[in-house]
């Protein structure tokens, strides 16, 4: 036995042999000398703080070339200290060997059996896995589980401070992870206490003459393509519905029941849900249905070939603005313009909220200032009577 200093460290020489120098000062506390070269520091303790039938466990805790022998006495002491308080290192230093990375719980776990519990797990999946792919794995994905703090995903959500909408979408896919890691891991993480960014609520509606030349537009974008009475017929019937772009991409004939002009969607955002058709767009699908291909396809927008739907009419509807000159308008705003129509002409929110498939009402009080119109119009009339 010695007392283990940085010098006798040093000294120790290089045998054929695997061999021990103990200290002679803190119990367990060695150093293992290697053949080929290599002195580790070493705890030897027995499990359980000793007894009769307890196992002697060797732990092997740092290599003289990164940790000096003063650093390693103080390892030793405080580890020999966690023992008589029976924990067991070599039991965690096993358990952080075998324990899963972030990408590993992802795969096993959140797409197995997690993904397939939603409704439209395809869908739900599509809209999560850019936030993993461009944002979680990248940094965190080969990340041990026990090494994973909230101040990581805190972390990326800084970083995307810029893109606010984003980073909050981001926060409440890391919040689900967190979440299943404290029911299917046992781990005691969460975001609950960061903050989200704030998200300024976007309400992009045309003006009459905005509107008129997309009208125009739509009419000239019939003759640039074949199959180009898909995708106007779509953004039409999107326009007269309210309904959520996906929600008429999807349509199927087999769902649409003419006599009560109603097309049933059971795989809309908010579940089963009936598009009430006016009679404006009943003609469109009446065109659409008289075509030769209708019968190849249960789909009522075609897509490429006769067995798909239409999947995106992004770059179509990118150049009918352009033409239209209008900007800074998404398909999307579409179901707001129709809605602001409505509630502009004094529907009530009620019933707007009904077209629209909100599940409460709450949500479609972002045109309560719209309802507003019909009350100012009639004062102006009773100004107009009066007239002082």
């Amino acid at each position: 036995m010695a007392h283990i200093t940085q010098t006798v460290v040093q000294k120790a020489e290089i045998t054929d042999k695997i061999y021990y120098i103990w200290d002679d000062q803190i119990t367990g506390f060695g150093l293992k000398v290697i053949p080929n070269g290599k002195k580790k520091f070493v705890l030897r303790y027995y499990h359980c703080a000793g007894g009769k039938n307890a196992i002697q466990r060797f732990y092997l805790f740092g290599e003289s070339s990164f940790m000096t022998a003063q650093i390693a006495r103080e390892k030793a002491a405080e580890l020999l200290l966690r023992v008589k308080n029976g924990e067991d290192p070599q039991e965690r230093k096993i358990e952080y060997r075998e324990c899963e990375t972030l990408e590993d719980f992802w795969n096993n776990y959140f797409i197995q059996f997690y993904v397939p519990k939603h409704r439209n797990p395809e869908k739900y999946l599509k809209n999560n896995k850019t936030f993993w792919e461009n944002d979680i794995k990248p940094k965190l994905g080969q990340k041990k589980l026990l090494d994973l703090t909230a101040k990581d995903f805190e972390a990326l959500h800084i970083a995307k401070a810029n893109t606010p909408y984003s980073a909050n979408r981001m926060l409440a896919l890391a919040s689900v992870l967190c979440k299943l890691l404290r029911k299917e891991r046992g781990l005691s993480i969460s975001v609950e206490g960061i903050e989200h960014y704030h998200e300024e609520a976007r309400q992009r509606i045309l003006t009459d003459k905005e509107m008129d030349s997309l009208k125009a537009e739509l009419i000239m974008a019939m003759d640039r393509g074949k199959d180009m009475i898909y995708t106007v017929s779509a953004i039409k019937v999107i326009l007269m519905t309210t309904a959520r772009k996906n929600e008429i991409l999807t349509g199927k004939w087999s769902n649409l029941d003419w006599e009560r002009k109603i097309l049933f969607q059971p795989e809309s955002k908010t579940g089963w849900k009936p598009i009430y058709l006016n009679d404006t767009a009943i003609k469109i699908l009446k065109q659409l249905y008289e075509r030769p291909e209708r019968e190849l396809n249960d789909y009522i927008f075609k897509g490429k070939g006769y067995k798909s739907h239409l999947k995106s009419i992004k770059t179509a509807w990118g150049t009918i603005l352009k033409n239209a000159g209008i900007d800074d308008y998404r398909i999307h705003d579409l179901r707001h313009q129709g809605a602001s129509i409505c509630v502009e002409n004094g529907e009530s929110l009620y019933i707007v909220s009904k077209m629209l498939g909100h599940k409460s009402q709450r949500t479609t009080e972002r045109y309560a200032y719209l309802s507003q119109k019909p009350i100012r119009k009639a004062t102006e009339l009773l100004a107009d009577v009066v007239d002082f």
